[in-house]
C-alpha cells in the first residue's frame, strides 16, 4: 500500500504506473464481461483481474489522498488503505486457482495438487488482524503498520508466483508441439512471473522493509512489470480469442481511445499545475497548448 506526502519524480512515476495498471485491468474486466455464458475459469479470471484492479486503483487513491491532504481524514485514509489491501490478499489464491484450472484443461490435475492449492487460502484467516493494524495505526505508513505480517504477505505472493511459473513452464513445453501461439503466451507469462517472484523476494524478503510506501524506483518498476501479464492476456484475447473470449474490434478501439484520452487529460492537468507552481507557464496557457496539440494529432492517430 502506497503513501505519499509531496509530489516528486518518484511519486509522479508511481502515479503513472498505478494509473496505467488500473486502466489495463479495468479494460480487461470490461473485455471479459462483454461475453455471455462465462464458465468457471472465466469467472475466476475475472475475479483475479478485479483484485489486480483494486490493488492498482487503491494505491492510486492512496497516493492522491496523501498528496491532497498530507494526513487525510480518518475515514478516507482507512478506505484508501483497505481497497489495495483487499486486492492484495485476494491475488495469491486466485492466481494459483486460475493457473490450476487452466492447467486442468490440458492435464489431469491430482487431488493432492488441488488440496495443496487450498493452503493459499489459509492466510486469509489472518485478514481481520491485518485490517485492524491498517485501520488502527493511521499515523504509520501501511507497511510499518502491518509489522511482521508484511513478510508473510510477501512470502505468500512469491510462493503463488512460483506455482504460476511451474504451471506455465509445463504448459509451454506441452504447447511447443501443438500450438506455437499459446507456447509464446506461456513462455511470456513464465518470464514475467519469474521476474516478479525474484524481484518481490529480493525487495521484501531479503532486504529491510521500505520506510515510506512500497519503496523506490526498483519496486515501482516491478509494479509496472506486474501489469505486463494483463497486457499479454488482453492481446491474446484480442488476437487469438483466448479461452474463446471474443471482442469486436470497434469496441476495442473505442475503449482504448477513451482510456487514452483520460490519461492525456490527467497528464495535462498535472503538467499545467507543475509548470504554474514553478512559475514557468500559467496553467491556462499549458492547457490551451496541449488541447491544440491534441486537435492537430487527432486526425493522423484516427
Amino acid at each position: 500500500m502506497e503513501a505519499a506526502y509531496e509530489l516528486n519524480p518518484l511519486v509522479a512515476f508511481k502515479l503513472i504506473v498505478y494509473t496505467f495498471g488500473a486502466l489495463v485491468y479495468l479494460f480487461l474486466m470490461v473485455l471479459i464481461l462483454g461475453n455471455r455464458w462465462l464458465r468457471r475459469l472465466e469467472w475466476l479470471l475475472f475475479a483475479l483481474i478485479a483484485a489486480l484492479f483494486l490493488w492498482n486503483a487503491g494505491n492510486l487513491l492512496a497516493l492522491n489522498v496523501g498528496l491532497f491532504y498530507g494526513v487525510g481524514p480518518a475515514l478516507l485514509s482507512r478506505v484508501s488503505r483497505l481497497i489495495p489491501f483487499i486486492g492484495l490478499i485476494l491475488i495469491p489464491p486466485l492466481l494459483v486457482q486460475v493457473h490450476l484450472d487452466y492447467l486442468a484443461q490440458s492435464f489431469a490435475v491430482s487431488r493432492i495438487a488441488r488440496v495443496l492449492s487450498g493452503f493459499f487460502y489459509v492466510p486469509l484467516f489472518g485478514a481481520p488482524w491485518m485490517v485492524g493494524r491498517l485501520a488502527g495505526r493511521l499515523n504509520l505508513d501501511p507497511l510499518q503498520a502491518l509489522g511482521g505480517y508484511t513478510k508473510v504477505l510477501a512470502a505468500w505472493i512469491v510462493a503463488a508466483l512460483v506455482v504460476a511459473v511451474a504451471i506455465n513452464a509445463r504448459l509451454a513445453r506441452r504447447r511447443a508441439a501443438s500450438d506455437a501461439a499459446l507456447r509464446w503466451l506461456h513462455a511470456g507469462l513464465l518470464g514475467l512471473e519469474g521476474a516478479l517472484a525474484l524481484g518481490f523476494g529480493w525487495a521484501f524478503l531479503l532486504r529491510p522493509l521500505p520506510q515510506q510506501g512500497l519503496g523506490g524506483y526498483a519496486v515501482t518498476s516491478l509494479m509496472l512489470v506486474a501489469v505486463a501479464p494483463g497486457g499479454l492476456v488482453a492481446f491474446w484475447i484480442f488476437r487469438y480469442n483466448l479461452l474463446d473470449l471474443r471482442v469486436q474490434r470497434n469496441v476495442l478501439y473505442s475503449v482504448a481511445a477513451i482510456f487514452s484520452l483520460l490519461i492525456y487529460i490527467n497528464f495535462m492537468r498535472r503538467l499545467s499545475g507543475i509548470l504554474e507552481a514553478h512559475g514557468i507557464l500559467p496553467s491556462a496557457v499549458t492547457e490551451a497548448v496541449m488541447i491544440f496539440l491534441l486537435v492537430i494529432c487527432l486526425e493522423p492517430v484516427k
